[in-house]
């Protein structure tokens, strides 16, 4: 082979490993920003799927807007309060371990109406976390944390699983206990790994998927426990005090499970769609478009 042609082929494979090296960068960084807007998020979604809200609703003014800016001041305050400095001198890095604490604490406060004393609630969660056994700390987006592609469906399984036995033990709609908790573990993972690979760029490998489905069913089922414990308010308050008689006709016509299952698809569908919004302003990573549009149109 002569020098030039050499060359010519050095070249070649150097701009092709730059690309992937690009390539895989890409999908990183895709995968970590999806992941880090569900987990910080997603239980200022569960306090609106709880109530009630239509996911076509949550836009309608500035309240998801408020709610996440709130979750963002205390998140800020409380690393604030860890580190011994001031609030401006805190990057997002710093605030990111108490973004998810946060949500959970503001989504609280709106579900149930109570005022929310942010710096108050900074000083109670920091008091906390200081508490904490160190050894504990991890990165929960480290692909260091992955497990074998044999086991990742068998965990992802049961942290669903647990997430959502609690309020099928309370009420089953007359359904049976073991049939609605397998419909509901059915479709969160069906979900999740129908969403996944539509999240993310091209060239995501096997395992990036994986690691983005469980980030999604772990998500997800706190979804559905929320649509699950609103239908089941919704219903009892119906029947309560009623006939034998009405209530199987009432639960016979109504539903109940279905419609708490297309509710948590519409939900579903609601946080993927937002988190890749998210992801694309942080990133500009263009996850499969045409995927995205079949997945994620609103429904009417």
């Amino acid at each position: 082979m002569g020098f030039k042609k050499q060359k010519n082929v050095i070249q070649d494979q150097t701009a092709e490993e730059d690309h992937k090296r690009e390539q895989r960068d890409n999908v990183f960084r895709q995968k970590v920003a999806l992941q880090q807007f569900m987990n910080h998020n997603v239980p200022l979604f569960r306090a609106f799927a709880n109530k009630g809200v239509r996911t076509k609703d949550i836009l309608k003014g500035e309240v998801l807007a408020q709610l996440v800016t709130n979750a963002i001041k205390l998140a800020t305050l409380t690393a604030a309060h860890i580190h011994g400095c001031d609030p401006s001198e805190i990057d997002a890095a710093q605030a990111r371990p108490f973004r998810y604490p946060a949500a959970e604490w503001v989504a609280a406060h709106w579900t149930t109406g109570k005022l929310l004393d942010i710096p108050d609630a900074a000083r109670q969660i920091a008091g906390v976390a200081v508490l904490a056994d160190r050894k504990w700390d991890h990165d929960p987006f480290n692909d260091g944390n992955k497990v074998s592609s044999n086991t990742w469906i068998v965990i992802t399984a049961a942290n669903v699983a647990a997430a959502l036995f609690d309020c099928v033990s309370n009420y089953d709609f007359r359904q049976g206990t073991e049939k609605v908790f397998e419909i509901m573990i059915e479709t969160v993972i069906s979900e999740a790994e129908r969403n996944a690979p539509a999240m993310l760029p091209a060239g995501a490998t096997q395992d990036d998927v994986q690691n983005l489905t469980q980030t999604l069913a772990n998500n997800m089922s706190s979804l559905m426990q929320a649509c699950y414990d609103q239908k089941a308010r919704e219903v009892l308050k119906a029947i309560r005090g009623k006939p034998e008689t009405y209530r199987l006709d009432y639960l016979a016509k109504t539903k109940p499970l279905e419609a708490i299952c297309n509710n948590f698809r519409e939900w579903a569908a609601c946080v993927a769609g937002m988190s890749i919004l998210s992801a694309k302003r942080l990133n500009d990573v263009k996850p499969d478009h045409q995927a995205v549009a079949r997945n994620y149109a609103p429904a009417e």
